[in-house]
């Protein structure tokens, strides 16, 4: 179930794989630079236009940040978009690897 310590968790998560610390993040977006913290300890929740901003900067679509299932969300978009610009059998050759890596 998906509630509000996902929330503050899952920010918490995606901005440290980012590299960013949270200070810097908030800077970032333009916020002080204790907002992302506060969201982060449970204080406050973004509005849904912070939450579409952190989202876009992190390059996560919004339904992926929400995939429980999913740990990598900032990395989906970008690995869609180098597959559409590779030849068939490239395509057919990454397939084959991450399902080797998957068994595994």
């Amino acid at each position: 179930m998906i509630d509000e310590n996902f929330i503050q968790q899952r920010i918490l998560k995606l901005v440290a794989d980012s590299g960013e610390s949270e200070r810097s993040f908030s800077s970032k977006m333009g916020r002080s630079h204790s907002y992302l913290g506060n969201i982060t300890s449970g204080r406050a929740l973004p509005s849904m236009t912070d939450f579409l901003e952190i989202c876009r900067l992190l390059n996560v679509a919004p339904k992926d940040f929400f995939d429980e299932e999913n740990q990598q969300p900032t990395y989906r978009e970008s690995l869609f978009e180098d597959l559409m610009h590779l030849s068939s059998k490239d395509v057919v050759l990454i397939k084959s690897i991450m399902e080797r890596l998957r068994r595994q």
